[in-house]
């Protein structure tokens, strides 16, 4: 097997799309999402094991994590997720 230049700046270029993928794409959308999970978690442990009322304050009813459950259980469904990849047949 010969290595070239043409093998040499091909492994370099996907490289480099690699590394601006997984740094400008993929790290913050990950942030995001531990963000988010981080902020329902503590609404959680403030509910459950200190007694506090979340959806007195401003907005506390967007925080309410039975209500995301709810809806969540609405929108992801057998059905939904069938449709969703229903086209793999």
């Amino acid at each position: 097997m010969e290595i070239t230049l043409s093998s040499i700046l091909t492994i370099i270029i996907l490289g480099a799309i690699i590394y601006f993928l997984v740094k400008f794409i993929i790290h913050p959308i990950a942030k995001i999402i531990t963000g988010i999970l981080v902020v329902f978690a503590v609404v959680y442990i403030l509910k459950n094991f200190f007694g506090i009322n979340i959806t007195q304050l401003p907005y506390g009813e967007c925080l309410d994590c039975d209500v995301w459950l709810k809806m969540l259980g609405n929108i992801i469904t057998i059905e939904n997720i069938k449709s969703l990849f229903g086209f793999l047949k």
